[in-house]
């Protein structure tokens, strides 16, 4: 058992654990998109932490319907890009997957396929494919109803969703009174790994005072050299047109202290089909064990990309400041569907056009994005450009400095909030600093820019004020998330991007 879960936890563990250190949040960064363009395309971009290695491919099914797949390509060095269709009023979601192969084994990282409700026994072409196994590469013990050829993934907000496949397409339990075959799809924690303790939903005959099916925890006593098993609750288990599907409870895995915290960071867990034999000796009722096969072990990232949107909402584009010294013009860009700009540029009458980047690459669909001119530009009337699909375009004209006067860049505002801000028991007020006589703006957007509401909104005749917040709008609790600050004094404007966390 001890060598059972080593070679399938530890080992792959190690192979991804920096892959996931790079970008804690998701292993592929966090998936932009646009709005529909001229061919009726979203372009789905996102960080490209494979560096040529291994094949990238990204799903997307409309209304609850089947996946198909798109091959995407490299837009620049460091980011892909897929193109995606879309009709206004869909309902799109969109996945990830990338498959590797290291020391003759492969190992994939994937999204969930995510749905709106719970279905049993659930359809494979709504499912994730983790990964296909070959045939014949059993560990221990062979036979085609061990060795697994598929495994597929699925989830909702509660329940999580595991179906395998194997050579004979039958999965039987028993084959005789002292032999039995256990399928498992085993479950860790990544954050929480321990190589002696490990989760699995099994399926398998009723062995009493042995296993059943159920979710449980495996873990090792080293006195016996014995495999312990603990129930932590039921699952749902059937076979159907030759796969065995299952599924179990969220909570019932979180409920266990050793398990870890869920949802944890990185929305991951690292999961693999395997299968075991079970040989009873019948006079002394020693079980023995034996490791049949084990599938394509696989990161899951449970992260719901959806969009759907009736009608485009075209961005807003303001100027916040001109940079003298470093010939800087930055624009706060903010989308209410979270579209990233497919357009993003600042034309000076005299000199060549310049492209706008975004300061925040993970939230370009909302953040502040700045204009780089070579130090020797002599500025002029600055026209800038940006659409969100290539067709709508929001244009506006800035003059940083006049012919008679030397520009003066206005001294920046400054805003403090504890981030992350706990309700109940973070200090509840929201300093600003830097502040000029006249009208302030306080308010409060969510990460796709939707405005949640006014925090502060009036005259101030000091260059500090501290605004009191108990965490609620309208005398709601916000839910955790991450949400974005908008201040605004006279020529001056922020956002300011802090976590609420309960």
């Amino acid at each position: 058992m001890r060598y059972i879960m080593k070679t399938i936890f530890t080992v792959v563990f190690l192979i991804f654990a920096g892959l996931l250190l790079a970008q804690i949040e998701s292993p592929f960064g966090k998936i932009h998109h646009s709005s529909r363009d001229a061919e009726g395309n979203l372009h789905l971009r996102w960080q490209d932490y494979s560096e040529g290695i291994g094949t990238t491919t990204c799903f997307y099914n409309t209304d609850n319907s089947i996946w198909n797949s798109v091959p995407p390509e490299l837009w620049q060095p460091g980011t892909m890009e897929a193109l995606v269709p879309y009709s206004f009023g869909q309902r799109l979601r969109y996945r990830l997957h990338y498959s590797v192969e290291e020391m003759g084994e492969s190992f994939a990282m994937l999204h969930s396929a995510c749905w709106d409700t719970n279905v049993f026994p659930p359809a494979l072409d709504k499912m994730a494919l983790m990964g296909t196994d070959p045939e014949g590469d059993s560990l221990m013990v062979y036979h085609p109803n061990l060795d697994l050829r598929e495994a597929f993934v699925a989830s909702t907000q509660d329940k999580l969703y595991c179906s395998l496949r194997n050579q004979s397409g039958v999965f039987p339990t028993m084959n005789s009174l002292s032999s039995y075959n256990v399928y498992l799809a085993m479950i860790t924690n990544i954050e929480a790994v321990n190589d002696t303790v490990a989760y699995a939903m099994i399926y398998s005959f009723n062995i009493p005072g042995l296993i059943s099916n159920g979710l449980y925890k495996l873990g090792f006593d080293p006195q016996t050299e014995m495999p312990v098993f603990t129930r932590l609750g039921n699952i749902q288990a059937q076979v159907v047109s030759g796969s065995l599907h299952m599924a179990c409870n969220f909570s019932d895995l979180a409920a266990d202290p050793d398990f870890g915290y869920w949802p944890n960071a990185s929305q991951s867990l690292m999961l693999v089909g395997a299968t075991m034999a079970i040989d009873i000796d019948l006079p002394t009722m020693t079980p023995n064990l034996g490791l049949g096969d084990y599938g394509v072990p696989s990161v899951v990232v449970f992260q719901d990309n959806l969009y759907q949107v009736n009608v485009n909402t075209l961005p807003n584009v303001n100027v916040q400041s001109w940079n003298e010294m470093n010939k800087q013009l930055v624009m706060i860009y903010t989308d209410l569907d979270g579209d990233f700009p497919l357009i993003a540029s600042v034309d000076p009458y005299t000199a060549p056009a310049v492209t706008a980047y975004p300061t925040d690459p993970l939230n370009p669909g909302s953040c502040v994005y700045v204009a780089q001119f070579p130090l020797d530009f002599v500025p002029d009337v600055l026209g800038y450009s940006f659409s969100d699909n290539g067709i709508d375009i929001v244009s506006g004209t800035y003059e940083p400095v006049s012919i008679e006067e030397v520009h003066q860049t206005p001294a920046a505002i400054a805003c403090t909030i504890p981030n992350p801000f706990i309700p109940g028991k973070s200090e509840s007020n929201i300093a600003v600093k830097g502040l000029e006589n006249g009208l302030l703006h306080l308010q409060l957007f969510n990460l796709k820019g939707q405005k949640i509401g006014t925090l502060y909104n009036g005259k101030v005749n000091s260059n500090t004020l501290s605004i009191p917040w108990d965490g609620r709008i309208n005398g709601k609790n916000l839910a955790s998330g991450v949400y974005f600050l908008r201040l605004e004094n006279g020529k001056h404007s922020i956002n300011h991007r802090f976590v609420i966390a309960k």
